[in-house]
């Protein structure tokens, strides 16, 4: 409020002031004079370009050297989660094949916890269907976590995140059919 009361009275100012008066004819000339004239030429250094065989290798690990030590002050490829607890599921009927594990992180005092699910072995799923990964604590109401497919090679790496409060005894993989049905696929192994 205070900034915008300042820019009208700022602005009532310049209204009372009025236009700034019209430059004497001859500065037009002198003006002009300047914005054409040659000036001073500041020279621009060459670029450094290396010579031959060596010179190009030395750049290239150079630049190699700088790539890595960037990477890892930004921490590109180490972005592992500190796991709290891992549970481990087996596939059931025809997936009997098929493994996954999920890693959940800690919340570190946050609502909201990272978690990864790894898959593998299981084919994509079945008729436009997909995958969902389910969790329950007791006799309460299952919770949907994740859905998911897998690709061709059955391999699939999540990552997501839950609730850090959210309690589970159970914890099942079931494949969702369009018709609305839903079948396990994968439990607690």
């Amino acid at each position: 409020m205070s900034d915008e009361r300042h820019i009208s009275e700022i602005e009532d100012l310049l209204r009372e002031v009025g236009a700034p008066p019209t430059p004497p004819e001859h500065l037009h000339a002198v003006a002009r004079e300047a914005a054409l004239s040659g000036g001073e030429v500041i020279a621009l250094a060459p670029r450094v370009r290396p010579r031959g065989r060596v010179g190009r290798l030395a750049l290239a690990a150079a630049v190699l050297t700088a790539s890595a030590a960037a990477a890892l002050v930004i921490g590109v490829g180490g972005n592992a989660i500190q796991i709290q607890r891992t549970i481990h599921m087996q596939g059931v009927g025809s997936a009997s094949a098929a493994t996954a594990q999920v890693d959940f992180a800690s919340s570190g005092g946050h609502p909201v916890r990272e978690m990864v699910l790894h898959v593998d072995g299981l084919p994509p799923a079945p008729n436009n269907g997909y995958y969902e990964l389910w969790m329950q604590h007791g006799n309460g109401d299952p919770i949907g976590l994740l859905a998911f497919d897998t690709p061709q090679s059955g391999h699939v790496v999540i990552h997501s995140s839950m609730p850090s409060g959210l309690s589970w005894t159970k914890c099942w993989v079931t494949v969702e059919r369009p018709n609305g049905t839903d079948v396990p696929v994968m439990q607690l192994a």
